[in-house]
């Protein structure tokens, strides 16, 4: 904990996350009040179920803001991400992935200031010329960098939360903002005395903004990269989802059209993506706190720290013959069954499933952030036929990509043609 740059950073403002036993970043009492709180009306099924129709208006704007940032996609997901999670959080619909919506400057300059602040983390955590100076208390210009972007985007938020608890103790919200995420979050502190105060609170929502972008994004990204490269499964995808908005009273997607069992092509891709581009490679990290482990004849200490490899298996041949091919249809039922009792099946147990991690710590935003990127991905494969301006991109391999808090790859200039 004593080299993690978002906790120091959320230290040296005197967070109300923070206490003796490091609050939200520990394992004591405070971590979990704060956490059952914040998880509440976010990892129910019922709960993410609820804001999928919100997800679909952001994403409706958002897939016409496309053409804008078809240089910088990169920048497009992350304000589609905040855009999504915008609706959840606060009924809002902010628009930033589409200028002709005219965004408000504020939502866009806290985007920004996010992701650079997010891309610091993981350098600012591995390098050991920049812990050492932390060590000694001196500050690196990389995490001063951290520290200066960290501060304008927790300043937005602040106002932002702020905003919202003043026009609903006024009667001012909207009926699509009484019904988000922080709408109830503050009828459930007036409800439960002693859960978490008001300064609590209004961290938990700037924790929430700025966790909410990366790591969806990236999700993205990889997944529009594999869609340019693979025209064959991306029509494929094009022709389940257009069958699905088809069968529908409004023609536009709904939760009942993202459920696996609607749509078990749109959910393999998203599987395969994981598999190939994980944006988070080691999705499970914990603590041995309790004794020596031993595992395979190497002793693991106490007070060490465990972390699965969730990237190596799903690309060694042992498991998967055809493992550099981006081919969906390994995850449809047949073949999941096919594996059943031989080596590969392992590749199918659920701490290979994706990027949100398992247990006590799981992010307690995965279930909406898995809705965010069928979504995302639906609307705009029914809206655009995808493919790269540069023809000689042929494969992954041919990506560049770098490392922040997520590995993210730098997508290369899209084409982008209208549906007909």
């Amino acid at each position: 904990m004593a080299f993690d740059p978002l906790y120091r950073y959320f230290q040296s403002v005197d967070s109300a996350l923070m206490d003796h036993e490091n609050g939200y970043f520990g394992q004591g009492a405070t971590w979990k009040r704060q956490r059952r709180f914040l998880q509440t009306d976010l990892l129910s099924p019922a709960a993410a179920k609820g804001y999928v129709p919100g997800m679909v208006k952001a994403a409706q704007q958002a897939s016409q803001g496309v053409t804008e940032f078809t240089s910088d996609i990169n920048t497009y997901m992350v304000r589609s991400s905040f855009d999504m999670f915008s609706s959840i959080m606060f009924g809002e619909f902010t628009g930033v992935a589409n200028p002709k919506s005219n965004p408000d400057p504020k939502n866009i300059k806290f985007c920004d200031a996010t992701v650079a602040a997010l891309e610091s983390i993981f350098p600012l955590t591995i390098k050991p010329q920049l812990k050492l100076p932390l060590m000694l208390g001196i500050k690196p210009a990389q995490y001063k960098h951290l520290e200066d972007q960290f501060n304008i985007s927790r300043q937005v938020a602040m106002e932002k939360v702020h905003a919202f608890r003043k026009n609903k103790e006024e009667g001012k919200l909207s009926k699509a903002q009484s019904a988000s995420y922080f709408s109830h979050a503050i009828d459930r502190q007036k409800a439960e005395p002693g859960s978490v105060s008001n300064d609590e609170l209004a961290e938990i929502g700037v924790l929430m903004l700025t966790a909410a972008i990366d790591t969806t994004s990236s999700i993205l990204n990889w997944c529009v990269v594999h869609l340019a490269l693979n025209q064959d499964v991306q029509q494929k995808l094009y022709a389940e989802l257009s069958i699905n908005v088809n069968k529908s009273e409004k023609g536009e997607l709904s939760e009942a059209m993202l459920l696996k069992a609607a749509a078990p092509y749109l959910h393999a891709i998203v599987r395969e993506n994981h598999r190939m581009t994980p944006a988070v490679p080691i999705s499970v990290t914990k603590d041995n706190a309790q004794a020596h482990v031993e595992i395979h004849g190497i002793t693991i200490p106490k007070g060490k720290r465990f972390m699965l490899d969730t990237y190596s298996i799903g690309v060694d041949p042992a498991y998967v013959p055809d493992y550099d091919t981006f081919r969906p249809e390994r995850w449809l039922e047949d073949e999941v069954k096919a594996r059943v009792g031989t080596p590969s099946e392992v590749i199918d147990h659920p701490l290979h499933r994706d990027p949100f991690s398992a247990g006590a710590r799981k992010c307690p935003g995965s279930r909406v952030a898995n809705y965010e990127t069928l979504v995302m991905i639906s609307q705009l494969l029914l809206d655009w036929k995808i493919s790269f301006a540069d023809n000689n991109i042929k494969s992954p391999k041919d990506i560049k990509r770098f490392l922040g808090l997520t590995v993210q790859p730098v997508v290369p200039e899209l084409k982008v043609e209208p549906r007909a």
